[in-house]
This record gives structure tokens, C-alpha cells and sequence, in this order.
């Protein structure tokens, strides 16, 4: 089982459907904070989520953290039509 908390306070612009991959599905609207997976009644947290915004409140960053430890770090370029 997995359990996601969300920032309710910022918009998600990094979703699937933002992103074009209209295929995978709808996402939460809100950002992931914290992501837990249980594996037979333990709790091992699978990431930590920080973001870094641009002037739009548009996602420019996202880095994973484990322990302390960064295991993921992703950027966001956006173009203006």
C-alpha cells in the first residue's frame, strides 16, 4: 500500500496532463509532499518532495529526498506561445 500527502496550497503544473501525457491518466491537482509505501505492516518512506517555483507559481524544480539523502532531481522549462 502506498499513502501520498499533498501541498494543498500550490497547484500542480508538473502533472501528466501538463506535461502532455494525456495517456497516463489524471493527476492531483495538488503537489506530493511525502510519499510512504508499506511492505507487510512497514513503513519505509519513499521520498520527501521540495520544489522551487518560478515568478508564475509554475514548478522550475523538484528534488527527492530519502534520509536526508537526494535521490531525485528534476527541472521544468516552460515556453511561452
Amino acid at each position: 500500500m502506498t499513502t501520498v500527502a499533498y501541498y494543498s496550497d500550490r497547484r500542480n503544473t508538473i502533472g501528466n496532463e501538463n506535461l502532455g501525457m494525456y495517456y497516463l491518466g489524471k493527476q492531483n491537482n495538488c503537489l506530493a509532499r511525502c510519499v510512504i509505501t508499506y511492505k507487510e505492516a512497514v513503513a519505509d518512506t519513499a521520498g520527501v518532495y521540495f520544489y522551487e517555483y518560478d515568478p508564475l507559481s509554475r514548478v522550475t524544480r523538484e528534488t527527492i529526498k530519502k534520509a536526508g539523502e537526494v535521490i531525485q532531481v528534476r527541472t521544468f522549462q516552460y515556453t511561452t506561445d
